[in-house]
């Protein structure tokens, strides 16, 4: 594969490669976890809306692959702390031939926050909040995905629940998603059909659809991912300010009936990544933090306009 970039917001679907940085200073402090805990749950919930009033048309087409090849030969999946220009989250990578066959999470929707301090309210303001299989690796052409999207339909918040069959364009569900739902969100695989499902705990409606491999090979399920996602990246689209978002019970499951904790290595199975988003000037965008005893919780927070 070529390298990719965030330029022409194609619908393609791969991790940003990432790039090593140091452990050192990663992590809020405890103070801060529990100030932005505060500050989401005063944010009440938003309108939903499903009309996409873009210009031009087509501006919200999605960038998931990779976009900054030329660093990957840097980059090592071992526990530790990676950067990409697009996602932020933890990231589990098979070993020993092992493959995923589901992952899971619960989450809240965040609300976007449709403002730019340097150039005012614009279109395309966007942040994916998703779990899915592959593309971690360059090795993989395929990513399979079901998550929300919190963006910015010219000065209002708006919302929409999708899954993706990479290289196929994603598809919108097209149900009522509000800012404050308590989502469940899984992608699982069994007998060569892969499954997605959506739960809104709060408004008590669950979407499911069901797919085989799109990818002209093979989807490999090599990797597990639990993330916030720029879908434009830097410098193509801003990425929403949602705040913070909180996972909670993320787990990954492989092909032996092994399941733990996402945000935490299983030895012989896979090991843990956690990658922090960064704009091509090496500003922080997105950080992951406060990652729970058993790896199955954490956040990350926004940290400002790439």
């Amino acid at each position: 594969m070529g390298r990719k970039t965030g330029l022409n917001r194609g619908a393609e679907r791969r991790a940003a490669s990432p790039r090593r940085v140091a452990l050192a200073g990663l992590g809020p402090s405890a103070v801060f976890c529990l100030t932005a805990a505060l500050v989401a749950a005063l944010w009440a919930p938003a309108i939903v809306s499903h009309t996409r009033d873009y210009a031009p048309a087509g501006a919200r087409l999605r960038v998931r692959l990779a976009l900054h090849a030329a660093s990957r030969a840097t980059f090592a999946p071992t526990p530790g702390v990676t950067e990409s220009p697009n996602w932020a989250g933890y990231v589990d990578v098979a070993q020993r031939r092992h493959s995923f066959t589901r992952v899971s999470a619960q989450v809240v929707v965040p609300r976007a926050l449709c403002r730019d301090p340097h150039n005012g309210d614009k279109y395309g303001n966007d942040a994916s909040t998703w779990v899915g299989f592959d593309g971690w690796s360059y090795s993989a052409d395929s990513v399979e995905q079901v998550g929300i999207d919190s963006y910015c339909n010219r000065h209002t918040p708006a919302y929409d629940a999708w899954y993706e069959d990479y290289p196929k364009p994603p598809v919108f569900l097209h149900v009522p998603v509000r800012a404050g739902d308590s989502l469940r969100l899984s992608v699982a695989y069994h007998d060569g059909v892969y499954t997605v499902r959506v739960q809104d705990i709060t408004e008590g409606w669950t979407r499911a659809r069901s797919f085989v491999c799109a990818a002209a090979g093979s989807c490999p399920r090599s990797s597990a991912e639990v993330l916030v996602e720029d879908p434009g990246a830097a410098p193509a689209s801003d990425l929403t300010d949602y705040g913070l978002v909180t996972f909670n019970g993320a787990q990954a499951s492989t092909e032996d009936a092994i399941t733990s904790g996402l945000g935490l290595a299983y030895a012989g199975h896979w090991s843990a990544q956690v990658t922090q988003m960064a704009d091509i000037n090496n500003n922080l965008m997105a950080v992951p933090c406060c990652l729970g005893a058993l790896g199955k919780s954490f956040s990350v927070r926004w940290d400002a306009w790439n």
